[in-house]
Formats: C-alpha cells, structure tokens, sequence
C-alpha cells in the first residue's frame, strides 16, 4: 500500500508538472523553469547568473549610521585658509625636521653604510628645500601683490602677470 500511495503521488507530481507546461506553452509570454513553476516572463533567466558582483560591505548593526568624516582642508564649512596661521602653527615641524636630520648625520658619521639612515637624511633634505622654495616663492608674490595694490591706490592701471613671472 505505501508503495503505491508513493507511486500515484509521483504521477500527480508528475501530472501537475506536464499541465504547467501545458498551460505554458499555451500562453507566449511565459516558460516552465525545472521545479515546474512557470514564469510569467520568458526572456528572464531561469536561475540569477552568477557574474553579478557581490557587494563587498555588510550591514553588521542593521540601521546604523557611519560617522561623516571630514578633513578641514577640502571642507567648505571651515572657509578660507589663511596660509600665515597654518606656517605659524606648524613652525615647530621644521625645528623637529631639523633636530632629526642632526642625529641622522651622526648617525651616518659613525657608521656611512646605513642606507635608510641615509635615504631618510636625504628626504627630510629635500623637505627642507621643498619649504624654502616655497617661502621665497610665497615671499616674492606677497611682494608683487603689496607693489600692485600701490599702484592702483597711485592710479595706474591693473598689472597682470604672466606665468613666468
């Protein structure tokens, strides 16, 4: 008897499955997928295709926000930046740079074969250029600005310089 309740309940299965496909082949807008469940849409794949990216970032906490960072240099909120402040606030960067490179060079003084000793005193060299050329530059627009301004107060026309100035 259990054998055959088994069997007749795989023919109804089965039946069930072919008057799906029936019914699907009557309507032109829809196909049977291999469970025997009809899609209504047969362009649409039958199985989600397995190339779609997977997103890499997970809500572990659902709903909660991620904190807005903002750096105070890009940020509009902060306005202007005065140039002058931040080289006066900053100063001692140089002065620290400076008490480095001493101990890199009697560092190298006792032994001349330590090459990150050597490429670290050569970077904060080259920092230290870096700054020095953008003082004189800084120094030397700030002067043809100050020469500008005195002209027009004497009421000379507008100067505008080139690149190469």
């Amino acid at each position: 008897r259990v054998r055959v309740k088994r069997v007749v309940a795989k023919t109804d299965e089965r039946a069930q499955a072919t008057r799906k496909a029936v019914r699907a082949r009557r309507s032109k807008d829809s196909r049977v997928a291999e469970d025997g469940e009809v899609i209504d849409a047969k362009h649409l794949p039958t199985e989600r295709s397995a190339k779609v990216p997977v997103g890499r970032m997970r809500a572990v906490i659902p709903g909660a926000r991620k904190r807005a960072y903002r750096d105070p240099r890009f940020d509009p909120m902060i306005g202007e930046v005065d140039e002058h402040k931040v080289a006066e606030s900053y100063r001692f960067v140089g002065k620290l740079e400076e008490r480095e490179a001493k101990q890199l060079r009697q560092l190298l003084a006792a032994n001349p074969h330590d090459e990150d000793a050597a490429r670290e005193l050569t970077r904060l060299e080259g920092r230290r250029e870096a700054r020095a050329r953008a003082d004189v530059r800084r120094r030397h627009e700030r002067e043809l600005q100050r020469r500008e301004e005195q002209n027009v107060a004497e009421g000379k026309g507008a100067f505008y310089s080139r690149a190469s100035d």
